[in-house]
Order: structure tokens, then C-alpha cells, then sequence
């Protein structure tokens, strides 16, 4: 079992389990995966907005026979407020149905905000999900500790089970370059799997080894500016060195190809701007080709 120092110095061993699974989840945000029950939730926002209908053709009923009183106070509620707002009567079931409905039609939109906030949350990657299904089925966790009816919210490796269809993160990856994404996702994988993480140092905390996604972000920065410094320089000296224009023509055409690759790779960039960016830097290979003839 994986040991933890606590604050007062005692060691406490986490069991297998929900102690277990947090654990990782809080050494990992981004593998903080839950339901969001969007079918539950959405059932409870059409109870209560059943309720609040049923209430409101109450409330314009009411409020038509009262405009048809021959109370004079009560078949005034509709034009001045003052007449509503006099200490409660016995019986007056129009303020009964607005003292009902007030609370009713607060809980009606803290649930919508709520049900909005839920479903603008992130989808967790395969990555993550699938990291999850690989540590339950690990031996720290059994395998296949859990028994409960949650316990395979996330799916399953064996046997082979689909996650439920309503998974958020709590910490979504961020939206980056399908280079950064491939490093923090698939990278990251291959990683662990070549036994590279034995030469880190584990967390004095937990035990594991974790990785920060902001600094896998901030080395993947680096790397595509390199590449963006380098690349246009390359062609410029090889077609300084070659001499066969056929030769140079193709080094043109792969460089054409290599910085389409780029621009796709290490950035989001559009189609379009792709079509842009990559004209741009022929032209200017191509000129500088015109001009070394010449010269």
C-alpha cells in the first residue's frame, strides 16, 4: 500500500479503494472524471418547470377571477400594488400562489444555471479515461477492487466495458496543438511504458510520480519554436550548397511539404492559413533562389 506522511508526522496507509482512487485523482487533475448525470438533471429541471406551469395557469386564473371582484381591494391587484402588498387576508389565494411560487422560481434557475455550468464542462480525453480503466485493473487496485454500482462509471479493460456516456473532467486538457496534445496524451503513455519514470523522483507526498501538464505545455513551447526559428533557415542553405536545379526545385517541393506538415502538426492553424503561410515562405524561397542566380 502507498504511504503518506500527514501533517502531524504520522504515516497513514491508504487502503485499496476510494482512499486509492482519490489519491490519484488529486496527484492528477486531469484524471478527475465523474458523471455529470445530464439525463438526471435534465428530468429534474422538467419536474420543476411542471410544477412552475401548473403554478402560473393557477396564479392567471386567480388573478382574472379577482380582476372580476367586487372586492374593491382585490380587483385592484392587477393595477396598483399597493392593494397586493396589505398584510395577507384569510383565504386570498393569489398571494398564497405568489408566496408559493417566489422560492419555486429561484430553485427553477439556480437548477438552469447550474444544468448550464454542467453542460460547458469538459469532455475527459481517451487518454485519461483510459488511464483510469488501466489503474483499476493494476494490481494497487485489486485488481478490480471496487464493487459498488459505480465501479465502472469509467468502463473497464476486462472485461471490456464502455464508460458511461456522460463523463466530464474537472480539469480539462487544455486546448493546444495536436503536437502538445500527442506529448501530454500518447507521449506521456510511452513514457511510463519504457519504465523512463523510474528516474524521476516520486511525490514525498503520495509516493507516485506525477507530471505537471503546464510544464509538458511550457517544453513543447519550446520545441515548436525551435522548429519555427529553424525551418526556414534549412532550405535557404541547402539550396545555397546544391548545385542541379532539378535538385533544387525538389528540395523547394519537400520543404513546401515538411512546413504544411508543421504548420499542422505544431499549430491550430486553418486550412486557409495553411494555404497562406506555406505560399508565403516559397515565395521567398523562390526569390532568394532568383536572386543567388542572378547574383
Amino acid at each position: 500500500m502507498t504511504e503518506i506522511q500527514l501533517e502531524n508526522g504520522i504515516k497513514d496507509r491508504l487502503v485499496t479503494g476510494y482512499p486509492k482512487l482519490g489519491q490519484r485523482m488529486g496527484l492528477n487533475p486531469e484524471l478527475a472524471i465523474f458523471r455529470k448525470f445530464s439525463s438526471l438533471g435534465a428530468q429534474i429541471v422538467l419536474y420543476t418547470q411542471c410544477e412552475l406551469v401548473y403554478l402560473e395557469k393557477q396564479l392567471r386564473e386567480v388573478e382574472l377571477a379577482n380582476s372580476k371582484s367586487d372586492d374593491p381591494a382585490r380587483s385592484r391587484y392587477s393595477v396598483n400594488a399597493k392593494f397586493f402588498m396589505v398584510p395577507n387576508e384569510e383565504g386570498d389565494e393569489q398571494k398564497r400562489l405568489i408566496g408559493e411560487i417566489i422560492p419555486k422560481l429561484k430553485e427553477y434557475w439556480e437548477i438552469l444555471r447550474l444544468q448550464q455550468g454542467v453542460a460547458n464542462m469538459p469532455e475527459p480525453s481517451k487518454y485519461e479515461v483510459d488511464h483510469i480503466q488501466n489503474y483499476m485493473a493494476s494490481y494497487d487496485m485489486g485488481p478490480y477492487a471496487m464493487r459498488g454500482e459505480d465501479a465502472h462509471v469509467w468502463g473497464s479493460i476486462e472485461p471490456p466495458r464502455e464508460q458511461a456516456p456522460d463523463l466530464v473532467a474537472l480539469q480539462g486538457r487544455s486546448n493546444v496543438d495536436p503536437f502538445s496534445r500527442w506529448v501530454t496524451g500518447t507521449g506521456l503513455a510511452v513514457f511510463f511504458a519504457c519504465g523512463f519514470h523510474r528516474f524521476r523522483r516520486p511525490s514525498a507526498n503520495s509516493g507516485l510520480v506525477g507530471y505537471s501538464e503546464e510544464k509538458l505545455l511550457r517544453l513543447t513551447y519550446w520545441i515548436t519554436t525551435i522548429v519555427a526559428s529553424v525551418l526556414p533557415i534549412v532550405p535557404l542553405i541547402i539550396l545555397n550548397i546544391v548545385q542541379s536545379l532539378h535538385s533544387r526545385l525538389a528540395i523547394v517541393a519537400a520543404f513546401n511539404i515538411l512546413l504544411s506538415l508543421c504548420l499542422l502538426v505544431f499549430t491550430e492553424a486553418k486550412r486557409s492559413e495553411i494555404f497562406a503561410v506555406t505560399a508565403a515562405s516559397v515565395t521567398v524561397v523562390l526569390c532568394f533562389e532568383l536572386s543567388a542566380r542572378h547574383s
